[in-house]
C-alpha cells in the first residue's frame, strides 16, 4: 500500500502462445518467466495482492507461494484474440483496490525499483494511467512506407528535414514491462493506454519484451552476462 491506495498486481501467463510452445513456462537461468515475474512482484514494498492468470494449471502449480491469489482463466478469454484488458475486468469483477499494475512475465529483466518507483510517481501526482516506455531510436520522419511495386514512399514530408541527429525530436514506445491504472478509471475507458496517460521513462541496461524464439534466446544469453552491464 503506498498513501493508503491499495495495489493489485496482475500476472497473466496463458498456456497457448503463437511464437513460442509453452512460453510463460520457458527459463532463463533456473526460473521460469512467470516464477521470474512472480518474485519481481513480491520483493514490491507497495503491492498488496498479486493475481497470478491462467488458463493453465501447470502455470498456476509453478508457484508455491501461498501469498499468491491463482487465477484460473475462463477459456474465451485465453484464446489469441483475446485482449488483456478484457482479461483485467474479469478478474476486478471479484478483486477490489485502488489501482492495477499489469506484470507480463515475457519481460524477465524488470527491475522490483521500477515497479515501486512506477506506483509512487503515479499515486504521488494523482495520475489516472502510467505506462513504462524507453526511447526509440526509429525517427518516424525517417520512415517509409512500400508499395506493391516495392518503391519507397515517405511516411512524412522530408523535404525541410534535417540529417542532422541533434535537431530530431525525441519518440519514445512502451516497453511492455509496466502498466499502472486507477481501477475507477480503466473500467470506464477499459484501456490501458488513452489520452490521459503518463510515460514512465526506464533507464534500466537490459529491456526485453519476449515475443518470439530469437527474443527467449537473446534473454538467456543476456542473463548469463547481466552482472556486467
Amino acid at each position: 500500500m503506498f498513501l493508503k491506495k491499495k495495489i493489485i498486481a496482475i500476472i497473466p501467463a496463458r498456456k497457448n502462445s503463437k511464437g513460442i510452445k509453452n512460453k510463460n513456462s520457458q527459463k532463463i537461468g533456473n526460473q521460469s518467466l512467470v516464477e521470474i515475474c512472480v518474485n519481481t512482484a513480491i520483493r514490491s514494498k507497495y503491492i498488496d495482492q498479486i493475481i497470478l492468470s491462467s488458463d493453465s494449471v501447470g502455470i498456476l502449480n509453478l508457484i508455491s507461494e501461498k501469498k499468491i491469489i491463482k487465477h484460473l482463466r475462463k477459456k474465451n478469454l485465453a484464446s489469441d484474440n483475446s485482449q488483456i484488458s478484457d482479461v483485467l475486468l474479469d478478474i476486478l469483477k471479484e478483486y477490489n483496490g485502488d489501482y492495477i499494475i499489469l506484470l507480463q512475465p515475457t519481460s524477465p529483466f524488470r527491475r522490483t525499483i521500477d515497479i515501486d518507483n512506477i506506483i509512487k510517481e503515479t499515486i504521488q501526482n494523482r495520475r489516472k494511467s502510467v505506462v513504462s516506455v524507453k526511447q526509440s531510436k526509429n525517427i518516424p520522419d525517417y520512415m517509409y512506407t512500400i508499395d506493391k511495386n516495392k518503391q519507397l514512399k515517405p511516411y512524412r514530408n522530408i523535404s525541410k528535414l534535417s540529417t542532422n541527429r541533434q535537431s530530431y525530436k525525441q519518440y519514445f514506445s512502451p516497453n511492455g514491462e509496466l502498466y499502472i491504472s486507477e481501477i475507477a478509471d480503466f473500467k470506464k475507458s477499459k484501456k490501458l493506454i488513452n489520452k490521459s496517460t503518463y510515460g514512465y521513462l526506464q533507464k534500466n541496461k537490459i529491456s526485453i519484451d519476449i515475443d518470439t524464439i530469437y527474443d527467449l534466446k537473446l534473454a538467456r544469453a543476456l542473463f548469463k552476462v547481466k552482472d556486467s552491464f
